[in-house]
């Protein structure tokens, strides 16, 4: 059975693997990532989390980031405007 964790924890693990996904494929440098999740943001941001799981993964991308002399900035973003959310606006 899958983990089922809180928005906030599920936005932690999308950049985290996104970004690794993109250092994996060759990408250098700055990696800016628009965020809409508030938490989220400032948790990227400040490289740290409270909750063990998505700090475990922060952690993880802060070694990669710093071994390679990357950096990650997480800006925010209204709900409305993320193009990722655009699926769920029609729930019921």
């Amino acid at each position: 059975m899958a983990a089922s964790y809180h928005i906030f924890v599920k936005e932690v693990l999308a950049v985290c693997d996104y970004v690794e996904g993109l250092m994996d494929a060759g990408a250098r440098g700055h990696f800016i990532v628009a965020e809409d999740n508030t938490a989220a943001k400032h948790a990227l941001n400040r490289l740290y989390s409270s909750n063990t799981t998505a700090n475990s993964h922060i952690h993880a991308l802060a070694t990669k980031l710093l071994k390679c002399r990357f950096t990650l900035t997480a800006i925010g973003i209204r709900s409305a405007d993320n193009v990722a959310d655009t699926p769920g606006w029609n729930r019921v």
